[in-house]
C-alpha cells in the first residue's frame, strides 16, 4: 500500500510538471532587459501570442498578456496536446519601465492601471533609443514611419532594434501556426495579406473576431495613416499568419473577450 500510495505521488507530481509553465529568455533590449517567453503545452504545433511591442503606451496589452499566462498556468489543460502555446508578455520591455511606477515591475502579479504613471504616456510607445518597434521591420521599410500626426524612427536599417532581432529569431525558430499581436486601442483586429484576403489568415482572424467581438475593418485598415515596416507584412513574406488585435481602449486588458478569442483560435489550429 505504501508503494501503491508512493506511486501516485510520483505520477502527480509528473503530471504537475509536464502541465507547468516554462519560461525562457529570448533576448535582451538596449538596456539589458530580459524578454521572456513563457511556454505550455508540448505539442508538435506552436502558437506565439505577444504583448507590449509599444512598452508602456500600450501597457493594458502587457496587463493582458500578463492575465493570459496567469490563466493558463491555473489550467494547462486548455492547452490542446497538439500545441505548444508560448506568450511574450511584453517585447519593449524598456519603454513600459520608463512608464511604470517604481516596483510594478518586480512583485510578479499582473500590472493594473495604478502601477502605471498617467498622463502622457507616449515617450514609453518607444524603445530606449527612440525606436518605433513596429515600424522596424523588413517589410516595406523606410528610415522614418509615421504614427497619428508625428513622424517616428523606424530605426537605422530593418532589424536595427535588439528587440525585433528577438522576437524575428524566435518566431524563425518555432514556424508557428499562427502570431497573435495585442495592440491598443482602435477596436478591431487587422491580419497579415489583408489585402490579398490571405488564407488561413483572414479565417482564423474572423475566427478571432467573432470570439471576441473586435470587428475587421470591411475596407482599408485600422488606422488613416500609412505604416513602414510593420511586423504583420514582415511574417506575411515568411508565410506565417499574424493577427494584430487591437484593444478597444486602453483603461484595462479586456482580457474575458481576449481569451474566449485565443480559446477559439487554439481549438482552430489543432483541426
Amino acid at each position: 500500500m505504501r508503494y501503491a500510495y508512493a506511486l501516485v505521488v510520483i505520477l502527480l507530481a509528473a503530471a504537475a510538471q509536464l502541465g507547468a509553465a516554462e519560461s525562457q529568455v529570448i533576448g535582451q533590449t538596449v538596456e539589458g532587459r530580459p524578454i521572456e517567453a513563457v511556454r505550455f503545452g508540448d505539442g508538435p504545433r506552436s502558437v506565439v501570442l505577444y504583448g507590449g511591442i509599444h512598452g508602456g503606451y500600450e501597457w493594458n496589452t502587457v496587463a493582458l498578456t500578463e492575465r493570459l499566462i496567469e490563466y493558463f498556468e491555473a489550467n494547462p489543460e486548455e492547452v490542446p496536446a497538439a500545441l505548444r502555446l508560448y506568450i511574450i508578455p511584453c517585447l519593449n520591455v524598456d519603454g513600459l519601465a520608463l512608464i511604470a511606477k517604481a516596483g510594478a515591475l518586480q512583485d510578479g502579479r499582473p500590472l493594473e492601471a495604478s502601477d502605471v504613471h498617467g498622463g502622457d504616456r507616449s515617450q514609453g510607445r518607444f524603445n530606449a533609443r527612440g525606436v518605433d518597434l513596429n515600424r522596424n521591420w523588413d517589410a516595406n521599410w523606410a528610415p522614418t514611419s509615421e504614427w497619428r500626426n508625428m513622424e517616428v524612427d523606424a530605426g537605422r536599417r530593418p532589424f536595427s532594434e535588439p528587440e525585433t532581432q528577438a522576437l524575428r529569431d524566435f518566431v524563425i525558430r518555432m514556424q508557428p501556426a499562427v502570431i497573435v499581436s495585442y495592440h491598443s486601442q482602435a477596436n478591431g483586429i487587422y491580419y497579415s495579406g489583408k489585402r490579398d484576403r490571405w488564407e488561413p489568415a483572414r479565417r482564423l482572424a474572423q475566427l478571432y473576431s467573432e470570439a471576441s467581438g473586435y470587428p475587421i475593418p470591411q475596407s482599408g485598415g485600422l488606422v488613416s495613416y500609412r505604416i513602414t515596416g510593420a511586423s504583420g507584412g514582415y511574417f506575411y513574406r515568411l508565410g506565417i499568419p499574424e493577427i494584430t488585435v487591437e484593444l478597444e481602449g486602453r483603461r484595462g486588458p479586456e482580457f474575458e473577450r481576449n481569451l474566449a478569442g485565443v480559446r477559439a483560435l487554439l481549438q482552430a489550429v489543432t483541426e
